[in-house]
């Protein structure tokens, strides 16, 4: 957990905050932060979770700290995920994202 102290100490959260939140002991996270152990998958999702950010930028395998999906990575989904798809697919597909924006333009008027 490469950046586990970092990011904890970031969102201004002790080792027992965190470890209350994810259901372990302080000497868990403690050991986690000193790459004395590693923890399981479960607590991986659950640490992300508690410091909203990605698990691979707890393990430094990304810069982007969140799971958020930036306009470039749905710019690269859109024209390599889709390349496949017939034209009557993606035609529908761009019909479902502009309903969506009528369906929140809709939401944040009333």
């Amino acid at each position: 957990m490469f950046r586990l102290r970092e990011v904890r100490k970031g969102a201004k959260m002790s080792q027992k905050d965190l470890a209350q939140k994810i259901g372990v002991s302080r000497s868990t996270v403690a050991m986690w932060e000193n790459e004395m152990s590693q923890p399981d998958h479960e607590s991986l999702r659950k640490i992300s979770s508690a410091l909203n950010v990605s698990i691979d930028y707890l393990l430094g395998n990304e810069e982007n700290k969140s799971d958020d999906v930036t306009f470039d990575d749905f710019t690269y989904a859109m024209h390599n995920e889709t390349e496949e798809l017939s034209d009557d697919d993606k035609k529908m597909l761009l019909t479902m994202a502009r309903m969506m924006k009528e369906k929140l333009e809709k939401e944040n008027r009333e």
